[in-house]
């Protein structure tokens, strides 16, 4: 497999406000003034307006892709948490351990959380909600949320203790289970037979940090506001609303959005920004891919031939792909798919650009360029 790009995007922020760190994940993310003054009706705390509107509809089960993952976890909790490090946060969980073998993992709740609908959070939620998930695998799959793999058991060994037993050591749980899964209301989605059809959005019962008071459909404004009775004290941001802003950057400089992102941006689009001192820029490595190229194994013929494919992978100008697409700002592809800069790339071999060299490996596996010019021929006489 060939990433041919790998962008680097902008985050750009108004330095007059603050920066509201959960958002962006990979994008460009410009903040501008907070919106609607200091939001009054509010005491002086901030409105937030995105330039983004529903993705997908905001519950585990139905929210989409990674943006639609950070609307549903304004309504949601999670176990564990990352803070801007990375680095893995108590959260609905105020502790936990692990086992010696590193197969029982104890999390020790929180005893003042609760639902936006006044019930308390108990262990026996967490319980139903690893049952739930999993009771999934056997229907539809969730847009989003991929059943938790390799769980043996969940049980509730006190009104705010829980044990989760996995069938084998897993070294990426607590990030990748522990510090993802939304945890749900038994009361609610227990009698919820499809989830992901389930789009009323008196379901929309969590225990995060903000409540959603409009919801117009898919790719429509939502509003979202906070909850002052939150277990982890009031919001700093009242109110964060979402509109279908189809140019960010316009919006932003004329006051109609707050934020603004996107992938290797051009100089122009830029150049307002970088020319305010009201706002800084932060550029940091994108997640992003562009030009995949997956290989056909269990086809016969050519792409079953490895010095077919390594001529093919000698052949693409890598560079040229990332001035082309990213403008230049981007790192050339790596055919073990993960940048140098992830902490869990493996080095991989490299192919540099030798058209010659990739001419040369064909003719000596037997595929034949006519000499008029056209498509070789395969040892089989096929273009």
């Amino acid at each position: 497999m060939d990433r041919s790009v790998d962008p680097l995007s902008r985050l750009v922020v108004d330095r007059r406000r603050f920066i509201l760190g959960t958002l962006g994940g990979v994008g460009a993310l410009v903040l501008g003034g907070c919106g609607g003054g200091e939001d009054g009706g509010q005491g002086g705390r901030p409105t937030v307006r995105m330039v983004h509107g529903a993705v997908g509809f905001p519950s585990p089960f139905a929210s989409n892709g990674g943006p639609g993952y950070n609307q549903m976890s304004l309504l949601y909790d999670t176990l564990l948490w990352k803070d801007g490090r990375g680095q893995l946060l108590p959260w609905l969980a105020r502790d936990f351990r692990s086992s010696d073998d590193h197969l029982t993992y104890t999390f020790d709740l929180r005893q003042n959380v609760k639902w936006s609908d006044g019930r308390d959070l108990t262990a026996d939620d967490v319980v139903f909600t690893f049952e739930y998930y999993a009771e999934q695998e056997t229907l539809s799959p969730p847009v989003i949320i991929q059943p938790p793999q390799g769980i043996a058991k969940v049980t509730a060994t006190a009104s705010h203790t829980v044990e989760i037993t996995l069938e084998k050591p897993l070294v990426t749980f607590p990030v990748e289970v522990a510090g993802a899964v939304p945890i749900i209301p038994r009361h609610v989605w227990s009698s919820i037979d499809d989830p992901g059809a389930a789009l009323d959005t008196n379901v929309l019962v969590g225990s995060g940090p903000y409540r959603l008071d409009k919801y117009d459909g898919d790719g429509g404004p939502m509003l979202f506001t906070a909850r002052d009775d939150y277990f982890l004290g009031r919001p700093y941001v009242a109110r964060i609303e979402m509109n279908n802003i189809t140019d960010a950057f316009p919006a932003l400089l004329t006051g109609a959005a707050d934020v603004a992102r996107g992938f290797s941006l051009r100089d122009d689009i830029l150049a307002p920004f970088t020319s305010n001192d009201a706002f800084g820029m932060i550029t940091q490595q994108g997640g992003y891919i562009a030009g995949s190229i997956y290989w056909n194994l269990g086809q016969e013929g050519p792409l079953a031939d490895v010095r077919f494919r390594q001529a093919c992978a000698m052949a693409v100008d890598r560079k040229e792909v990332v001035a082309r697409l990213a403008n230049g700002r981007g790192l050339p592809g790596n055919p073990g798919f993960l940048s140098p800069e992830n902490p869990f790339f493996a080095p991989v071999r490299q192919y540099e650009l030798d058209v010659a060299g990739a001419n040369a490996l064909l003719d000596a596996a037997g595929y034949r360029a006519p000499a008029g010019g056209g498509a070789r021929q395969a040892p089989d006489g096929t273009p």
